[in-house]
């Protein structure tokens, strides 16, 4: 159940304990009217066996469904034959990711008080804090390209760079997010930084991130100095992203633990954007180790190359969903059938045998399978731990079961299913994939893209620029606003009195005719629906990231 994102509370266990008990005629003393055992049942319980409370970490339903054996053996599809062809050393392989450093620490650390107290406070600069972007890139063997900085302004001051790492650069933008343009910049800035050249290529991997994938100005720079550019599955970075894996994590446990020590040290001030650069360099120097950095390319099979990283246990929570894969490529793909019974349970398993050809889907998922009985790789079965039999306890004169068929946890708390209808369909969505960048086929394919789209709307009249509120009334109600379709430019002669909705994570403006926008409702700015991650038919209030 931990391993499909549905892990059992302490309640959990201890209502499933007093149901197994009852079910199976096992004398017991738990508690009859909350029909649930006792804390002291739980506590010795977790120590007779290796299990332990831990907090979760939220992840969200898109990783949770793109993150399946499909979409990892594409990725790894793509890079073997990359090795072979340039053999990268260990030093010229580069991962590169975002991420966002705010004013206000994400989690204070835990402080000593007197036992009793009711509330326990910490201090921090503001309700919410600014956020300030920062571009980090890192390769197999700790080799740190200097950061770049991306302030929430439109002039730039050089105090705000004041002790940031050696050799940063920095830019400004009124959103505080990566833009095209400025990713460009980066791009300049790594390759002078990594020494990369057509006889010393490097391997860059990035995620999907509109400034990364649809940048042509970077593929052309990359395909003349010698960078092959590597994009991971889509919502697959939280494993299988170097940094994601290794990096960020003691980088935003040090950076709140500067933030600390800054306010306790300063009494009377907070923190600004003008020392961030200072903070966050204190924590880079903590956290840039080269120990972190082989770490994160080991974990993620990168480096050493190795696609088998990955346990059968942890693609459990893409085996939830049970929905049918869109496979365009190839639909031709073999399956074998492993029939696993549990005690009180007599469900048919599909295994896997070989791997199907790769999918362009965001959310792809095996066809017909229910893999949390049993999976197989090849030739080889992998049994589900899962489906391993409790054994009565007998001890201190506890009778056995009192019939003659046991009922196990899977009868009485069955792992959850979910059905083809529980997800509604989305018709015009982006489908995102694991690609090989700066390879022809997918510059032509961009090209051809833009072109398409840059001649979408009224052929032969001159673009103009349309009126938000020409295509979107005044939002009431909290709900989102949603812009579907190119209005038209005839009969609009204020047309030129607004500005175009420009989507505040990709700087792209509506008139380009890309996908449908949204509205935040805090700070009214628009974004397309794919670069907000909030594509389909929900009525539910949209607030930006930037806002939230």
């Amino acid at each position: 159940m931990e391993s499909m994102m549905y892990g059992l509370t302490s309640n959990d266990l201890r209502r499933l304990a007093f149901q197994l008990a009852e079910r199976n005629g096992i004398a017991h003393q738990f508690n009859r009217e909350k029909q649930m055992a006792g804390k002291d049942w739980m506590y010795s319980f977790i120590k007779r066996h290796p299990i332990s409370l831990r907090q979760p970490e939220a992840t969200s339903a898109a990783r949770a469904r793109s993150f399946n054996r499909t979409n990892v053996n594409k990725f790894f599809d793509l890079l073997e034959p990359l090795m072979d062809k340039h053999k990268f050393p260990p030093n010229n392989i580069y991962n590169v990711d975002e991420t966002g450093i705010s004013t206000v620490q994400s989690k204070p650390s835990k402080v000593l008080a007197k036992t009793g107290r009711k509330q326990v406070g910490s201090l921090v600069s503001a309700e919410r804090g600014q956020t300030v972007t920062v571009e980090t890139c890192m390769s197999v063997t700790g080799s740190f390209i200097p950061p770049m900085f991306v302030f929430p302004r439109v002039r730039m001051k050089m105090e705000l760079m004041d002790e940031a790492p050696p050799g940063s650069i920095h830019e400004c933008h009124k959103s505080g997010w990566m833009q095209m343009d400025i990713f460009t910049k980066w791009f300049k800035h790594f390759i002078r930084s990594s020494g990369t050249s057509k006889d010393n290529p490097v391997l860059l991997i990035l995620d999907g991130h509109a400034t990364h994938v649809r940048n042509l100005d970077v593929i052309d720079l990359a395909r003349d100095n010698g960078v092959v550019m590597l994009c991971l599955p889509p919502h697959c970075s939280h494993r299988m992203q170097p940094l994601d894996v290794s990096f960020m994590k003691p980088l935003s446990t040090y950076y709140d633990q500067e933030l600390e020590k800054w306010l306790r040290n300063n009494p009377g001030r907070v923190v600004t954007s003008f020392q961030v650069a200072e903070l966050f360099g204190n924590a880079y120097m903590r956290a840039a180790t080269t120990q972190v950095a082989a770490s994160g390319f080991r974990k993620t099979g990168i480096y050493p190359t190795n696609r088998d990283v990955f346990l059968p246990h942890e693609f459990l929570v893409a085996d939830v969903t049970d929905l049918p894969m869109d496979d365009r490529d190839n639909k031709e793909h073999s399956e074998s059938r492993v029939e696993v019974a549990a005690p009180g349970c007599e469900d048919k398993v599909d295994g896997e045998e070989g791997i199907p050809e790769l999918t362009d889907t965001v959310d792809s998922e095996e066809p017909d399978k229910e893999t949390h009985g049993a999976a197989t790789e090849g030739s080889k079965t992998t049994p589900n731990l899962l489906a391993i039999p409790p054994t009565p306890d007998t001890d201190n004169g506890n009778a056995g079961p009192s019939t003659s068929r046991y009922q196990s946890p899977f009868v009485i708390s069955p792992p959850p299913k979910a059905s083809t209808t529980s997800r509604t369909k989305r018709s015009n969505a982006r489908r995102g994939k694991a690609v090989v960048l700066t390879e022809s086929p997918y510059k032509s394919e961009l090209i051809l893209s833009k072109t398409t789209r840059a001649k979408k709307g009224n052929p032969g009249k001159a673009r103009t620029c349309n009126k938000r509120s020409s295509v979107v009334q005044p939002q009431t109600g909290g709900k989102r606003k949603r812009k579907t379709e190119q209005p038209e430019a005839e009969n609009d002669t204020s047309s030129t009195e607004d500005d175009d909705a420009e989507c505040i994570y990709c700087s792209e403006l509506w008139s380009a005719g890309k996908d449908g926008m949204i509205k935040c409702s805090l700070c009214f700015g628009w974004a397309h629906e794919a670069c907000a991650g909030k594509e389909g038919d929900s009525d539910e209030e949209f607030v930006c990231d930037l806002c939230s």
